[in-house]
C-alpha cells in the first residue's frame, strides 16, 4: 500500500498531506462525521481508506498502512480506538483526533508515539457542505 512505501522511504504524515502522496485512513468512516472526513480529503486529491464497525478494513490494518489516520468515532468509542492506535501507529504517522471533549483522553493521547493533532470541529450533519 502507499502508506506503508512512505513510511519506508522517511515520509511524515505531515508531509505526506502537503504532497498529496499519503494515505488518509479514516476510523469511523462510515458514521456522519467519517463521510464528511472522506469527501474532504479525497476532494484534495487525497487517497482515502476507512474501517468501520461493519467494514472489512480492521482499524489495526488501517493504521499500519495510513500515513495520517483520522479518528472520527462517537465520544463513547474513543477510548479503545485511541489505544489500539497507540499500539500499532508509526511514529511518523499523523494522528488527526476530533473528539468534542478533551480533558478524559489528555492521558492517552500523550501516550501516541506519533504528532497528535487534536482538533474541535463545529459539525452537524444537517448542514450542507
Amino acid at each position: 500500500m502507499q502508506g506503508c512505501a512512505l513510511a519506508s522511504e522517511g515520509m511524515d504524515g505531515l508531509t505526506a498531506l502537503q504532497t498529496h502522496k499519503g494515505m488518509v485512513g479514516v476510523i469511523g468512516g462510515q458514521g456522519a462525521f467519517g463521510r464528511w472526513c472522506v469527501r474532504l480529503f479525497e476532494q484534495q486529491g487525497h487517497p482515502v481508506q476507512i474501517s468501520d464497525l461493519h467494514s472489512p478494513l480492521s482499524n489495526v490494518d488501517l493504521i499500519r498502512s495510513s500515513s495520517v489516520v483520522v479518528v472520527a468515532v462517537p465520544i463513547g468509542a474513543t477510548a479503545a480506538v485511541l489505544a489500539e492506535v497507540a499500539e500499532h501507529i508509526r511514529p511518523n504517522s499523523l494522528l488527526v483526533e476530533l473528539t468534542s471533549v478533551k480533558t478524559p483522553f489528555v492521558d492517552a493521547l500523550s501516550g501516541i508515539p506519533a504528532p497528535v493533532l487534536s482538533l474541535h470541529p463545529m459539525f452537524s450533519p444537517r448542514v450542507r457542505d
